[in-house]
């Protein structure tokens, strides 16, 4: 069922649309037009969804209209850095952190680069070194919330440990996107972990 557009969102749809084909290359504004298509459903007089909109209009799948709208935003968290990202290639790394570390890594590509020159695959290279630092702090973290219990209550070290080496693969796992181990099977080894606590 199709919802007529305003007269002032058919000129903003013909405009933004306008963007769309003139910088199909220009990956910043066709992913700020799609997100503007798509938040204020635009596309809602043709198509009943943004990925049928994106699939015949533009022959783009969904999951790459969400990548350019992913790239644009990057490109606004790291604005303040003052070098951009020269294509979406750049950006889509960036698109794996929160938009406060898209700016940290973003200032360390830039300052350290090999000769200057800025690779999709070295932004890749120290978004890795970002999460896997990330990583360590949540595991170190959380060892510190292991170790704050309670005195009365018992722990063995063994315990410990082996709570801590369990927390550090998940969070290796979630890192790798769960290409080794899913998420399901993680969640269903806690399940059981929990079950065989409550066998009392």
């Amino acid at each position: 069922m199709s919802l007529e557009l305003t007269t002032i969102e058919q000129s903003e749809l013909e405009s933004l649309e306008t963007i769309i084909n003139k910088n199909v290359g220009a990956f910043y504004k066709v992913g700020c037009a799609l997100a503007k298509i798509r938040d204020s459903r635009l596309y809602r007089e043709t198509y009943s969804t943004f990925e049928d909109y994106c699939k015949d209009r533009w022959d783009m799948s969904h999951q790459h209209a969400d990548r350019l709208i992913g790239s644009s935003n990057v490109i606004e968290n790291v604005t303040p850095v003052g070098v951009k990202p020269a294509n979406e290639r750049q950006t889509r790394p960036l698109t794996k952190l929160k938009p406060e570390q898209q700016q940290e890594a973003w200032e360390k590509v830039v300052k350290t680069a090999p000769e200057g020159k800025i690779t999709a695959r070295y932004v890749s290279k120290v978004v890795s070194e970002i999460k896997k630092d990330t990583t360590i702090k949540g595991v170190k973290k959380n060892e510190a919330k292991a170790m704050s219990i309670n005195k009365n209550e018992l722990i063995d070290e063994e315990v410990k440990q082996t709570f801590n080496a369990f927390y550090y693969e998940i969070q290796r796992a979630k890192m790798e996107k769960w290409k080794n181990t899913s998420k399901e099977a993680a969640l269903y080894l806690v399940e059981l972990t929990k079950d065989l606590i409550e066998i009392t």
